[in-house]
């Protein structure tokens, strides 16, 4: 299992830049979230919202269903133009 922090440089690396600036959107970002829950015992299911544009939810059940908790995070971002370091080597 990587480290917090390998995960995190491995997300960094993705180009998931939002198709309104001309990047290739979330695809290879759900992919890498899909992969990485894989071999572990919760239901990853995808939602395609727009071409390309997916939405991944993952279930992990708990010991009392009338209860939740939900951790939500953009998988696209902005535009890289200007910038002078390179943005995805974290």
């Amino acid at each position: 299992m990587p480290t917090v922090l390998e995960t995190l440089a491995s997300l960094v690396a993705i180009n998931s830049i939002n198709p309104e600036w001309g990047g290739p959107g979330e695809s290879a970002v759900a992919d890498f979230v899909e992969s990485f829950f894989a071999d572990s015992d919760v239901t990853v299911t995808r939602d395609e919202v727009l071409p390309g544009r997916e939405n991944v939810m993952v279930h992990l059940a708990g010991k009392d269903n009338s209860r939740s908790i939900v951790l939500e995070s953009h998988m696209d971002t902005v535009s890289v133009d200007g910038m002078t370091i390179d943005p995805f080597a974290p």
